[in-house]
């Protein structure tokens, strides 16, 4: 078992439930690079980074989903 891999992935899905979108990319992208290539893991690991980046890249260019982010964090922080 992949330990390094599952911390990795771990840290990513904690960042997705934030809703910070950039930081879970690159969480993701390290949790690529420490799966065994051609593996599960490694399958998942990119597809979960695609769909992070697609809302991050969303995010950028959709003014009402910046304003509708920007009050999920004020929700779940108080």
């Amino acid at each position: 078992m992949n330990f390094s891999y599952l911390k990795s992935a771990s840290i990513a899905c904690e960042l997705e439930k934030q809703h910070d979108w950039s930081e879970a990319c690159e969480a993701w992208q390290s949790a690529f690079a420490l799966a065994k290539e051609g593996s599960p893991q490694a399958h998942w690991a990119h597809a979960r980074f695609e769909f992070c980046l697609g809302r991050v890249r969303s995010r950028r260019q959709c003014p009402v989903l910046k304003k509708q982010d920007m009050w999920h964090k004020r929700r779940v922080s108080g």
